[in-house]
């Protein structure tokens, strides 16, 4: 990605922030937001920063593992910077799309093959989507009675992203365990590419697509041969996601709300479904998709209507778990994006001139 790119998509991302926070804002009393988070519990933000981290480090080190089984030689902190870069990519890319092609070419650059890493992007992925459905299948399955009677007129839209995901993972499930499904997927692309408007946009793609699905099918002999490595992975992506979902459960501390341990896992329940709902938003970061939900479930949750205007905490919460989750997390990538480079010319530098 050339740094023109880069620009180009910063500065599309801040004025679509600026568009959405201005119509979040307009629908809300903006004195009263303001108020809110200018009287937080500033060492609860501090401990959702820390949550942050621990989420960056543990999805950084889950990656590394799968890198530093097959490559041993492979640097511990390169690998990191690699992985964590990712943050920064995806945050300005659609669909969050940036950081795998950018990993890939980093590998390259540190004598990985291109066919080789993106076999470990893969793997890696499988164990995201793994670990992300686990978290929300069960989230769903314990809390579903209590989300029918708190928001029944929402209850449709979390089933609705939570069946996005699952139903992404089922596909990657049955593409790459099943040789024949994934043979009549391949024929069913044809046949689409012999109408003028399926040609035009999956002509030149077919063959990039079989080789995925083949891929894919690589990955999963792969994670299946090497389970230990494939549980561990999944169970430090699982813990990550718990440190990030639990952050909203500290931002709402911080502003006052009457929060007991009881409500800790549903606000994690909550905090999954509301990024569930929006990962599949086409805009950097989601901007947009995921303030509406985040605004919409958190202010319906009836611990948060009993503290007073729902609307306001919603809204100064939102603000703070944005500030934290996205500009702060693209912050570290952007940091690991730049250590990374500086860390491979010095050693060009001082290696190979």
């Amino acid at each position: 990605m050339s740094k023109k790119t880069v620009i180009r998509n910063l500065i599309f991302l801040a004025a679509l922030l600026i568009i959405v926070l201005i119509v979040i804002l307009q629908l809300n009393d903006l004195e009263s937001i303001w108020y809110t988070i200018k009287q937080c519990n500033y060492s609860y933000i501090l401990l959702g920063v820390v949550f942050l981290l621990c989420y960056c480090l543990l999805f950084g080190f889950s990656m590394t593992l799968l890198v530093k089984r097959k490559y041993k030689w492979m640097n511990f902190t390169d690998s990191m910077l690699i992985s964590n870069s990712e943050f920064f990519f995806n945050g300005i890319t659609p669909f969050s799309t940036g950081g795998q092609p950018f990993q890939v070419y980093s590998f390259k650059r540190k004598g990985i093959r291109v066919s080789e890493s993106t076999s470990i992007l893969l793997y890696n992925f499988l164990c995201y989507q793994i670990s992300l459905n686990l978290i929300l299948i069960l989230s769903i399955s314990i809390y579903f009675r209590q989300l029918l009677d708190e928001i029944p007129n929402l209850l449709w839209l979390i089933v609705l992203g939570f069946l996005i995901n699952f139903l992404t993972m089922l596909i990657i499930f049955i593409l790459g365990r099943s040789k024949k499904a994934a043979k009549i997927m391949m024929n069913f692309l044809k046949f689409l590419c012999k109408f003028r408007l399926f040609k035009k946009i999956l002509g030149k793609k077919i063959k990039k697509i079989g080789k995925s699905i083949e891929n894919m099918q690589n990955v999963f002999k792969e994670a299946s041969k090497h389970r230990k490595t494939t549980i561990c992975v999944i169970f430090l992506k699982v813990i990550a996601f718990c440190f990030y979902y639990s952050i909203p459960f500290i931002i709402y501390k911080s502003l006052g709300v009457a929060l007991g341990a009881k409500d800790f896992f549903f606000m994690l329940a909550m905090s999954a479904f509301a990024c569930a709902i929006a990962v599949w938003v086409p805009t950097p970061g989601a901007v947009g998709g995921i303030e509406i939900a985040f605004n919409v479930l958190f202010s319906q949750i009836n611990v948060i209507k009993a503290s007073g205007n729902a609307e306001v905490y919603a809204a100064s919460a939102m603000i703070l778990w944005r500030f934290i989750t996205y500009y702060l997390i693209m912050l570290v990538g952007f940091i690991s994006y730049y250590l990374f480079e500086s860390r491979l010319k010095n050693y060009e530098s001082r290696y190979l001139y």
